[in-house]
């Protein structure tokens, strides 16, 4: 692992579709990437390649002014794609209202000796047990709904702040963004001195394409939404990634 070359094997050759490995000029003290290709040629300097990186990022963040308007977007459009989560939770807190109910009731007849004790404790572990299958089938709802918080916040603070999380990063850090950010690695082409675009991160892609459509509407939220497809969940962007 070199610090220096944080980009080698992630970034293929434009040339011809090589991934790039890295060495350094120890007459001139100068890293390069270069092509494994034999016969290619192709060598980049690293701190061409480097602040090429960096512009891309910078294109793929978003920009600050739109990070909270963002955030009440994604919220709005998940809240819309997971209604159905939401009537489920409401279904369950009514089945959790109805046996709290009969507990009540069955120590109300308890009380005043409609039903002795045996009974009293027979129907009391019933609805008990019920009762705890209920709480559990609605902590896992809640879980699911309160995590969506935590990863809108961390995915849109995440995004826009793509660039400095790079260069603040270590190799590991760097290595682990890349591949969040651009799955499929990246090309440079030696002759436009530029990366060229590949497939980005999805949940990346769908949020710049809200931030876009919030610059096209100072005014207020837009209605747009992230496709269906997205509402598996933030995968890759887990607010439990270690480093970044």
């Amino acid at each position: 692992m070199n610090e220096a070359l944080p980009l080698k094997g992630f970034t293929k050759c434009a040339a011809c579709g090589t991934p790039m490995t890295g060495y350094i000029n120890r007459k001139k003290k100068i890293y390069y990437y270069r092509c494994q290709k034999k016969g290619c040629n192709c060598n980049i300097n690293a701190n061409a390649m480097k602040r090429a990186f960096e512009e891309q990022l910078k294109s793929r963040s978003i920009d600050s002014k739109y990070i909270e308007p963002l955030k009440k977007q994604l919220a709005l459009t998940f809240s819309y794609m997971n209604k159905k989560n939401e009537l489920n939770r409401l279904s369950i807190q009514k089945r959790l209202a109805e046996i709290k109910g009969k507990i009540d009731k069955i120590e109300s007849r308890f009380v005043t000796g409609d039903i002795n004790k045996e009974l009293y404790e027979k129907h009391t572990a019933r609805f008990k047990e019920e009762e705890g299958q209920i709480r559990d089938e609605l902590g896992k709802v809640d879980f699911r709904l309160s995590n969506l918080d935590k990863y809108i916040n961390f995915s849109v603070n995440f995004s826009g702040n793509l660039c400095k999380i790079w260069l603040s990063g270590d190799y590991i850090c760097k290595q682990k963004l890349q591949g969040i950010v651009y799955p499929e690695g990246m090309i440079y082409s030696k002759q436009e001195g530029k990366y060229l675009t590949t497939r980005t991160n999805y949940i990346l892609a769908e949020m710049l394409r809200l931030s876009d459509g919030l610059k096209r509407n100072e005014n207020g939220l837009i209605l747009e939404s992230i496709n269906p497809s997205a509402s598996v969940g933030p995968v890759g962007l887990e607010p439990t990634t270690n480093g970044l």
